[in-house]
């Protein structure tokens, strides 16, 4: 049995690796609000169908007792059953109401599953460029570790100083930390991207392929955004509302059929009412809508008006990182090119090994700070996205 144990724990678990799509649905069909929502559409239709139907009938008994002059008492019976027949127009305004919230309801899910797809879009965009650190420190630890196994011997033979070994340690040391640091940025990095698609802590992802770096143009169709159609679909219920309200001042009529009997006689009833009130004050109602439906347009102004100005901040940004990023490239390429020239230089006997590691330290850390320009661009980019989904997700 212990032979058993030992035979599992030797097998490597086979992690799922999935990709963004995957990861997106997978958020989507998980996510508790959502299903919620589903909950809230079926509940409304449901809604809309009793609307169709008539109200239920109402069963009326009445008992009286009648003395007329020269007369005996006498004994009254009746029993009625009487149907509400609600008016059609009535009936169309409440199921109006029922559609336009079925409308908001599914503009919300749409608006929700954006947010849930650009969030796991741009946890992946981050996941991607933390790795890319944690990969470029790594890099330059192994480097470190060789210059300072190469100070050693040249430190055995006598041709470097004790100082420059020490030099060559601290400078080891210090890309250890780095490294340790990037890692725990990248781990993190895969956590948030784990939780917000809503897998468990053992899911397997890798970096994916990052959108081509160009400046990205201000999205156009505003009016196509889940958000407008939702402010469209709360003037619909109120506009319905005030159907609701002029249709039920007089809402329907009652019809009755029943059977009575006085003076030993049975006979048979029919009647139809209808309310006429004296008074009704749907006026202050329709007053209070109207006013809903102004601030419900000065909202969907002001959604509009903010969703503009936080799209063109957003572009100048990524419009202004990529040409920046663009020019730290060229600036890394010299870099790479000094190395180079430094890595000949010592090799041929004429460089040292310390201008090596200046020149190895310059490109690292232009390396470093254009990864920090690449993840606050990916992290802009993925924001807007969140708003702007791309027409074809790339995995």
């Amino acid at each position: 049995m212990r032979f058993f144990w030992l035979l599992l724990i030797a097998i490597p678990v086979i992690a799922t690796s999935y990709s963004i799509p995957e990861l997106m649905d997978h958020a989507i069909e998980n996510d508790t609000s959502l299903k919620a929502d589903r909950e809230i559409i079926q509940q409304l239709l449901t809604q809309k169908e009793v609307t169709k139907l008539w109200e239920n009938p109402e069963l009326m008994f009445s008992y009286g007792r009648t003395k007329p002059d020269g007369a005996n008492t006498q004994n009254e019976y009746g029993i009625t059953i009487v149907q509400p027949i609600e008016k059609s127009t009535l009936k169309s305004a409440k199921q109006k109401i029922l559609d336009a919230k079925i409308l908001q309801t599914k503009a919300l899910i749409f608006q929700k599953e954006n947010e849930l797809k650009g969030e796991v879009r741009q946890r992946a965009y981050l996941y991607t460029i933390a790795s890319q650190m944690s990969d470029k420190a790594e890099e330059a630890l192994v480097l470190a570790k060789t210059f300072r196994q190469k100070g050693e011997k040249r430190f055995a033979q006598g041709a470097l100083s004790k100082a420059d070994l020490l030099k060559l340690t601290v400078e080891e040391e210090k890309i250890a930390q780095e490294v340790q640091s990037a890692q725990i940025k990248r781990d993190s990095a895969k956590y948030f991207l784990i939780a917000s698609a809503r897998l468990n802590s053992s899911a397997d992802i890798t970096p994916i392929k990052l959108p081509i770096l160009t400046p990205v143009d201000l999205p156009s169709g505003i009016d196509t955004l889940p958000m407008i159609a939702y402010y469209k679909g709360v003037n619909e219920e109120y506009r319905a509302q005030k159907e609701v309200a002029i249709e039920s001042v007089i809402p329907g009529f009652k019809a009755g059929i029943g059977v009575s009997q006085l003076y030993d006689q049975h006979s048979i009833t029919a009647s139809l009412s209808m309310p006429i009130p004296i008074y009704h004050r749907n006026e202050l109602l329709l007053k209070s809508i109207e006013s809903k439906i102004s601030e419900n347009s000065l909202r969907e102004q002001s959604y509009r008006y903010e969703t503009d100005q936080k799209l063109l901040r957003q572009q100048k940004m990524l419009s202004s990182l990529s040409s920046l990023i663009v020019s730290q490239q060229h600036i890394i390429d010299q870099a790479s090119k000094m190395v180079s020239l430094s890595q000949r230089s010592y090799e041929e006997g004429y460089g040292t090994l310390l201008e090596l590691i200046d020149a190895r330290r310059v490109l690292v850390a232009h390396q470093h700070e254009i990864l920090n320009n690449l993840e606050i661009y990916y992290d802009t980019l993925g924001e807007m996205q969140k708003t702007f989904p791309p027409l074809k997700e790339k995995q």
